[in-house]
């Protein structure tokens, strides 16, 4: 592993139950994923692992993680913020197991392309409420 970076809330400094791994080679990270993506239950968790890459070289990748979401947004505020750049097949925030959100999300576009223009116009144009 080359860096590792847990989220983490802001005010507490508690992790928010997600982080990002950088592993030195890319064969190493498939070689993890393909180990542990739905496989492993860490301690004090009730889901196992999701793991999925997060960089460009996956070139059908469509699935987007929105980042610093105000909490107080749904799966359907989501949607409307991004639907003006194209189709989405699915919009589910992260929350936690009682059912508060971890002020995240992901959306699923229809394309890359969809997915690519949504991040160019998005890309740190917000700051949302508690973010």
């Amino acid at each position: 592993v080359y860096q590792l970076n847990v989220l983490r809330d802001k005010t507490s400094g508690v992790s928010r139950g997600c982080c990002f791994v950088t592993f030195y080679k890319r064969k190493d990270a498939l070689e993890a994923q393909n180990a542990l993506h739905n496989m492993k239950i860490l301690p004090g968790m009730h889901h196992p692992i999701q793991m999925k890459p997060a960089d460009t070289e996956n070139r059908n990748e469509r699935k987007l993680f929105i980042g610093m979401v105000s909490k107080r947004l749904n799966e359907d505020d989501i949607k409307k913020m991004f639907a003006a750049f194209g189709g989405i097949e699915e919009c589910s925030v992260l929350r936690d197991d009682n059912g508060i959100s971890r002020g995240c999300a992901f959306v699923t576009f229809t394309s890359r392309s969809v997915a690519a223009t949504a991040i160019k116009a998005m890309h740190h144009s917000q700051t949302m409420e508690g973010c």
